[in-house]
């Protein structure tokens, strides 16, 4: 076997080589031989196709580093790749504590060998195209100057089963940082099993999670019980309903965290509307009541009563998953609807308020210190409950998300602009928020096209008022697992990676793993549009198959 290769021209961060590996031929001309006992990965990436050996020829194109430095995570080309087109493998050759160093030798191929960063096998008419691919990821500086230190964080309850949480499982393994979970006591936790999600945390403390106002010293005391560390750097939680008592509890252990007055704000939506009061409109009512009993002791009020406009919504003051919102048309729906509410997940205190119409958006922040590293808005395509003439026992499930957003340059900008000031009003400036929200007024409408496929259109009838964002819900945390994994493969941004790298006030790596792509085809950067489709169930049940998804995928394998 023999090797060609062929320096490609520089780019700032970045320089590629093709290497062609092929059966000896006497004519070859720069050809040097590859050892076969190798002892870097780079080197037993290219041993492994030798073994294999080149009936035909095979096509390496290799990634070396400008300027030296430190990879910000494992497995760093493999997730910045995804989706590379036509790559048969993608593999990094370096490890987070080596130093990259530029290739001091370029007409050496075992220099370049050693020097190369990744690997990527591709067809052989590929090659020049993946040069513009690679610049529209590659195009930051992705190098630390110095390795990152270990870091010592807690989790306050994970996801719920392991699938849920596989990208914080990977993210973790990858940051190489050090963790314990603090779970809930009187059950068993996946984590005990050692089969599930091996390395992914040192130590499962079993705290007792009841809220109330000893919660927070109960997680201090936790942390400042575990005995198999010196320090602790970080602390966060997955979950909305422990981010006030987390951050409570990170400032009695003096670690970084957000204004504890912010998360009882954002999630308490009674509270969060409040906040925002001014930003309503003069017709728009809200109204908190504690149960159905409540409720109708003040609509039904002789004297006076709680007028609500209609359509309104209900919804819990600190629910979540869209479970108990209803939209309602008359006072009969309105009880009906609070009602129906489980008080045992989500409480009995219910809002109303009027319903605002225009396209529902789901927008994503990453903060550093106040400033956006990146932005993302999503269509979110209407539920059961905004069709007209829906019910009041409609859903607000989920139904679709597209990414990205196809509401206009100008209103893109009103709800970025908008949503960035509240969160930097409520003091939020470090980390995800995942928030919810509608654009009244917008230039655009969800309809049917002549195919019958639904998407945002340009309005039929104009708009009564100049677009507006009106704000539904901030969530300080992650988003739901289709949207986070869309993300990463739509924009290259690990959401997963980003709360766990925000507690410790990570800067560098955390203004790396938040760059997004930078496709010159697409106005947003990004390398395609993704669409996340639900699938909810319409009553409850028993799976008939063991794997639903895989039994789905194997009846119908072009979906």
């Amino acid at each position: 076997v023999e090797a060609l290769w062929r320096v490609n021209d520089p780019f700032a961060h970045f320089q590629t080589v093709d290497v062609t590996l092929r059966t000896n031929s006497t004519n070859a001309e720069h050809s040097q031989p590859i050892s076969a006992a190798p002892e870097d990965s780079a080197q037993r990436f290219f041993a492994r196709y030798i073994a294999l050996g080149v009936a035909s020829p095979r096509f390496i194109k290799l990634i070396l580093c400008r300027a030296p430095g430190f990879l910000p995570r494992k497995n760093f080309f493999e997730r910045r790749l995804l989706d590379f087109p036509f790559a048969e493998e993608i593999v990094g050759f370096s490890v987070l504590e080596r130093e990259i160093k530029p290739c001091v030798s370029k007409d050496n191929l075992c220099a370049i060998i050693g020097a190369a960063a990744a690997g990527l096998v591709l067809p052989a008419d590929q090659l020049a195209a993946a040069e513009g691919e690679l610049l529209a990821r590659l195009n930051f500086r992705w190098l630390l100057p110095v390795p990152s230190p270990r870091y010592h964080i807690v989790l306050v309850e994970g996801y719920p089963h392991l699938q849920m949480g596989i990208g914080f499982i990977q993210a973790v393994k990858d940051l190489n940082v050090r963790l314990i979970v603090l779970g809930p006591q009187g059950r068993t936790h996946w984590l005990e099993n050692p089969e599930n999600a091996a390395g992914f945390c040192e130590a499962l403390i079993h705290v007792d999670l009841t809220f109330d106002a000893q919660l927070p010293e109960r997680i201090a005391a936790a942390v400042r019980g575990y005995n198999g560390w010196d320090k602790v750097d970080g602390i966060f939680t997955a979950h909305d309903r422990y981010l006030v008592a987390t951050a409570q509890a990170a400032h009695i252990l003096e670690l970084p965290a957000a204004p504890v007055g912010a998360h009882e704000i954002s999630t308490d939506k009674y509270a969060m509307r409040q906040f925002q009061a001014d930003d309503q409109a003069n017709d728009f009512r809200l109204f908190r009541f504690a149960g159905v009993d409540d409720a109708r002791q003040h609509v039904d009020n002789a004297v006076e009563p709680f007028v609500v406009h209609y359509p309104a919504i209900v919804k819990p003051i600190s629910g979540f998953a869209s479970e108990g919102v209803a939209k309602v048309n008359n006072n009969v729906e309105l009880f009906n609807s609070i009602a129906r509410v489980n008080s045992a997940r989500h409480g009995n205190v219910i809002i109303v308020e009027t319903y605002i119409s225009g396209p529902e958006f789901d927008a994503n922040f990453v903060l550093l210190d106040g400033k956006i590293l990146f932005f993302e808005l999503t269509d979110d395509f209407p539920s059961e409950g905004d069709l007209a003439g829906a019910g009041s026992d409609a859903a607000f499930f989920e139904t679709g998300e597209l990414t990205p957003s196809n509401l206009s340059p100008a209103e893109r900008e009103i709800v970025r602009s908008s949503l960035h000031k509240t969160l930097l009003d409520l003091g939020f400036t470090w980390g995800l928020y995942h928030i919810e929200g509608r654009l009244k007024d917008s230039a655009k409408e969800y309809r049917a096209d002549e195919t019958g496929l639904v998407d945002l259109h340009d309005r039929i009838s104009p708009a009564s008022g100049k677009p507006s964002c009106f704000l539904l819900e901030i969530n300080a945390r992650v988003p739901g697992v289709g949207c986070s994994f869309s993300t990463i493969h739509t924009y290259g941004v690990d959401f997963y990676a980003v709360p766990v790298l925000a507690c410790v006030r990570d800067t560098a790596r955390l203004s790396i793993i938040a760059t997004p792509f930078s496709f010159p085809s697409r106005e947003d950067g990004s390398q395609y549009w993704c669409q996340v489709v639900f699938i909810q169930p319409t009553h409850g049940g028993t799976y008939v198959s063991e794997d639903a998804c895989g039994a789905l995928v194997s009846r119908r394998p072009d979906l």
